[in-house]
């Protein structure tokens, strides 16, 4: 009975704050850097002409974001430019590469390697890192079992991705495993209880749903109101209907702050850089980068008010 109460006020909430891809809105081209582009049957049906147009399009819209935002820099100013020169750096999560492409370019990695889930954004990869003629080793692959060497990388890249992996834990040992000693993983990305990481943004536009009702019923309702949208919204459905086993929420392992940190201090991480403000890229961001300075900073209230774990950890050399 419970149940079907909290599933009705789930969907009720979901709808009032009505959200749908729409091909005719201005920010369409925004999808070109979600994986669910590649379900369309523009892809799907497609010639293998039109795949590779697409899967291009999705890698140079990467590239020009980066290129745009800087995220290596805005997010981990620490470590300056000439530090990156000729060193081994992987991408984990690399998604079409056009990222990677950007910083291959800009910084002048020696060795780079490129990973991901899905076949189709490792090929992407490859087809734009060879019209850019730069040199990735794009690779399908999981970051619970990395395909490389022991000490094998001195730079390890992740941008919003451990919120994603089936074992945080086994990621980030598989990454202390192929970093040489004192090597640096460069993380970013969204805690569970950050209001605006729900994931649930082709259905609604509300935030901090998934710190208001269960996984369980935020599934189900995501996935009605989509089947109720028709075969047209197909594309950007769930592929597995029910909660996967490691899902708090869909799409989300559920890692909130204190559990990353637990991790870090259980596997002997030296943290050497650890951001709590927000990127000044909006009148909202700098209001609230003074709003959150000091609660963002407290143990506890940390899991409320710091949004994105971003920070940057170095293997210990023994």
């Amino acid at each position: 009975m419970f149940q079907d109460i909290e599933y009705f006020f789930a969907k009720k909430i979901m709808q009032i704050g009505k959200a749908e891809p729409n091909k005719n809105s201005p920010k369409w081209e925004s999808n070109l850097a979600l994986g669910e582009i590649f379900k369309l049957d523009d892809f799907t049906k497609g010639s293998q002409k039109m795949k590779n147009t697409i899967m291009l399009q999705s890698a140079q819209f990467t590239y020009n974001e980066e290129k745009n935002q800087n995220s290596l820099g805005r997010y981990f100013e620490k470590i300056s430019p000439e530090e990156y020169f000729e060193k081994s750096v992987l991408d984990l999560g690399c998604f079409t590469g056009g990222r990677l492409c950007y910083w291959k370019e800009k910084y002048n990695f020696g060795i780079t390697n490129g990973i991901d889930i899905n076949p189709v954004f490792i090929e992407a990869g490859k087809l734009f890192s060879a019209k850019k003629n730069v040199t990735i080793d794009f690779q399908t692959g999981y970051g619970e079992n990395l395909p490389f060497e022991r000490d094998s990388f001195d730079f390890i890249i992740s941008d919003h991705v451990f919120e994603h992996v089936s074992d945080i834990e086994k990621v980030m040992a598989e990454c202390l495993r192929t970093l040489k000693p004192e090597g640096r993983m460069l993380v970013l990305f969204p805690q569970f209880n950050n209001p605006l990481a729900s994931h649930l943004g082709r259905v609604t536009w509300i935030p901090g749903l998934q710190c208001l009702f269960s996984g369980e019923i935020l599934t189900k309702a995501f996935n009605d109101i989509i089947l109720e949208r028709g075969s047209e919204a197909s594309w950007y459905s769930r592929d597995n209907l029910p909660l996967e086993k490691w899902e708090k929420s869909p799409h989300l392992n559920g890692t909130k702050i204190r559990d990353f940190k637990r991790i870090i201090k259980k596997q002997g991480w030296e943290i050497d850089y650890w951001k709590h403000d927000l990127p000044q890229d909006s009148f909202l961001n700098v209001i609230l980068k003074y709003l959150l300075f000091i609660p963002g900073r407290v143990p506890y209230f940390e899991e409320v008010f710091l949004w994105n774990i971003c920070c940057i950890l170095k293997k210990r050399e023994l």
